[in-house]
């Protein structure tokens, strides 16, 4: 059922490279002025030089000490954290979006300038990603509208034993601070989340998405292609 009847349809980020804005920009009236906050969801297929870095042998080479015999590409991101403007980013996970069942997104998570506390690092509820089940899974609507559904039941990540399948209390989350270049690894399940960039530096980011191709990812995932299936890490 189509969340937004008689709109037009929404055209997919899928496979293209489309620019969300910041929102708290008001240096000028017209959103589409405004500085540009990230650039999705298909950034290595359309950009050489990420389409290369992505495609990497050691990335190849990182996918498969984890296990990842089909790596396959959920989505691709360019994230602007520009100065004195990037916005804030909840506490959230990314096995939402990369979805598959079981849960094996895995994020990689570029470093394109040096990322501190102060320009808005990246930071992460250390575990989380094995006391925190994905509890729901985003989805596109006929009309290309993202919607969250619940799951209906909760996924915990591979491995975690019934009797650690607990509640987790309150997050304590860890700045992770790190230089240009410095590549961070992490599960789909894990919380993380970043503070608004107040400072007068950049914080550039590039990262993509895998998830394991023999899993189950839904066709209503929203960002299964239109056409073909997800593109192999290769």
């Amino acid at each position: 059922m189509s969340g937004n009847t008689g709109a037009k349809k929404r055209p997919s980020p899928v496979g293209r490279v489309l620019a969300t804005f910041e929102l708290e920009d008001k240096s000028s009236s017209n959103p589409f002025e405004r500085r540009v906050a990230r650039l999705g969801l298909g950034v290595h297929q359309k950009l050489p030089t990420f389409r290369e870095l992505t495609h990497s042998a050691f990335n190849r080479a990182v996918a498969e000490s984890l296990g990842y015999n089909d790596p396959r590409i959920t989505q691709s991101q360019l994230i602007a954290k520009l100065a004195g403007i990037g916005g804030s980013l909840v506490p959230h996970q990314d096995g939402t979006v990369s979805f598959s069942d079981p849960p094996s997104a895995m994020t990689f998570w570029y470093a394109l300038e040096d990322s501190a506390l102060e320009n808005g690092c990246l930071c992460v509820a250390k575990g989380s990603h094995l006391t925190t089940p994905l509890t729901q899974r985003l989805t596109k609507l006929d009309d290309g509208f993202p919607k969250f559904v619940r799951l209906e039941k909760p996924l915990w990540a591979q491995g975690v034993a019934d009797k650690d399948k607990i509640a987790p209390g309150e997050y304590e989350f860890e700045a992770l601070e790190v230089k240009k270049g410095t590549l961070v690894l992490f599960h789909g399940n894990l919380m993380h989340k970043s503070e608004a960039n107040m400072s007068d530096k950049n914080r550039m980011a590039y990262t993509f998405s895998i998830i394991d191709g023999r899993a189950v990812c839904p066709t209503d995932s929203y960002v299964m292609p239109e056409v073909g299936g997800l593109e192999r890490l290769a």
